[in-house]
């Protein structure tokens, strides 16, 4: 029956956000979907009892030394935050968008595994565009009505506040935290600089967060700075 009630739930809830095509969403950061994700994770703890309420863990699944979750509440808390996750986070996840001349250009999010982000960009026609929530899948569509254009990750959450793209310079720029991780040339729809994985790319000797952020500042921020400030040909 729990079974049951938990299918319904998700499908309710996926099945509405899915089909909804307002024009009215607003711009979204990567925070509110985790926040979104967090309140299921709570009432799904409530409704399997593994606590009580948002400060009280069931007498079964407390372990009375540590005032925590015991071996059984952690398996059952792992369990349902990886459904939650799985399931909330199939979809890419609508951030904001931008508009040049006859197309769109749309900044999505999504996560994988437990804290692992990424960011794509597609563009779309306006004609052929609306704006929803969820967008399932980039793959097997039609071209003319959408195009992939660049995507990047971090292993964990890492420059994930202020997430944006703008138009500058017949130019498009994805932002995360005050450092430019992408660009994209709007008069020849070339990827300019644009890194799929910083971390990687900065080798591993680089996993300080401080120092991979001057890793990006160095080799993706500056050059593209430089070349949105240069007047175009």
């Amino acid at each position: 029956m729990k079974y049951v009630k938990n299918i319904l739930v998700l499908g309710y809830l996926f099945g509405f956000i899915n089909t909804a095509n307002s024009q009215d969403i607003k711009p979204r950061s990567c925070h509110y979907y985790l926040q979104e994700a967090n309140k299921l994770e709570f009432q799904e703890l409530l409704d399997a009892q593994v606590i009580l309420d948002s400060v009280t863990i069931a007498p079964a699944y407390l372990d009375s030394a540590t005032k925590y979750l015991n071996k059984e509440g952690s398996e059952k808390y792992l369990e349902i935050k990886m459904q939650i996750l799985s399931n909330y986070f199939n979809d890419y996840l609508y951030l904001q968008h931008v508009i040049h001349k006859e197309n769109v250009y749309v900044l999505f999010f999504s996560l994988a595994g437990f804290d692992d982000m990424s960011w794509d960009i597609v563009k779309f026609t306006k004609e052929n565009y609306q704006v929803h929530e969820r967008f399932r899948d980039f793959n097997g569509v039609d071209e003319k009505s959408f195009k992939h254009i660049l995507s990047n990750y971090d292993e964990g959450p890492k420059n994930d506040e202020n997430v944006r793209i703008f138009i500058i310079n017949n130019y498009l720029v994805m932002e995360r935290e005050n450092l430019y991780h992408s660009l994209y040339d709007l008069t020849s729809s070339t990827v300019l600089v644009n890194e799929e994985s910083p971390w990687h790319a900065a080798s591993p000797a680089n996993y300080d967060e401080k120092e991979l952020d001057e890793w990006i500042r160095i080799n993706l921020h500056e050059k593209i700075n430089e070349i949105i400030n240069k007047k175009r040909d």
